[in-house]
């Protein structure tokens, strides 16, 4: 089975043609995810085309469990459809019937329309931690946001440490990502993710890096935001109806693994 190992801003991912999908149980997804015996990957996309220039998108976590959307692996999917069909552009739905649309920027840049915006601030999530603001909102996923005061600092490994208790927490129907972010300049904020579904810090989380500049834009009225996150850099624009998520998406190798 031939399969694309991506990267996005080290959001990392197995990417698999969508035929795949039948038969790729929940264990199978848990082996290539594994870092010592299987590729390892945060989670596997499956790409199904639907034609020269639309496909439809499927996301499932290192846990096997599938979600909904995946703002990184979506850019993965996009550069590599444009890819292989040699276009720039690209329309593309996920297993809930969400439509997105995604550019190819250039040879190691995508981005697409991150547009969900569901449930804000549906749950209170204030008591969670003594921040200067808390924020829910679901952009295609559930999301937790903690903004940080001047006076604590993002680097703590103390956040990681109390995340578990945040995303697991019984107000929350399927879990939550929780996200951690510093304001550290204009136009430019800091953050780092605890992902449901890998169960841990990752390097870059796409939907929670919406999240984040949805509340920034609400509290400062940016409408160009740079996210700095553990792996690299996102960033979020809002134009006319649209917000896009952009940054760096590498294929780090390709190769055949037997199930």
């Amino acid at each position: 089975m031939k399969f694309w190992k991506y990267s996005g801003a080290g959001n990392d991912f197995v990417l698999l043609e969508g035929e795949h999908r039948t038969y790729l149980d929940s264990k199978k997804v848990k082996f290539l995810c594994d870092r010592k015996f299987g590729v390892g990957a945060d989670g596997v996309l499956f790409v199904s085309k639907v034609s020269t220039s639309e496909f439809k998108m499927n996301y499932l976590n290192a846990d096997g469990g599938e979600v909904e959307m995946c703002g990184n692996g979506a850019r993965a999917c996009v550069h590599w459809f444009c890819t292989q069909n040699n276009i720039q552009n690209a329309n593309f739905t996920t297993a809930t019937g969400a439509s997105y649309k995604g550019n190819l920027l250039g040879p190691e840049l995508a981005e697409v329309t991150m547009n969900e915006l569901k449930d804000e601030n549906a749950i209170d999530v204030a008591d969670f931690i003594t921040v200067q603001t808390s924020y829910y909102v679901n952009t295609g996923v559930p999301h937790t946001v903690l903004l940080l005061k001047d006076d604590q600092q993002l680097e703590s490994t103390n956040w990681m440490e109390r995340a578990p208790g945040i995303r697991n927490d019984k107000r929350f129907a399927s879990g939550c990502n929780v996200n951690f972010v510093k304001e550290i300049g204009l136009g430019k904020i800091a953050m780092r993710t605890f992902e449901r579904g890998v169960e841990a810090e990752t390097l870059a989380c796409g939907t929670g890096a919406v999240a984040a500049a949805r509340l920034l834009k609400k509290l400062k009225g940016w409408n160009e935001i740079e996210i700095q996150v553990p792996g690299g850099t996102l960033v979020a624009r809002f134009r006319s109806e649209d917000c896009w998520l952009s940054g760096p998406i590498n294929q780090v190798f390709l190769g055949n693994i037997n199930l």
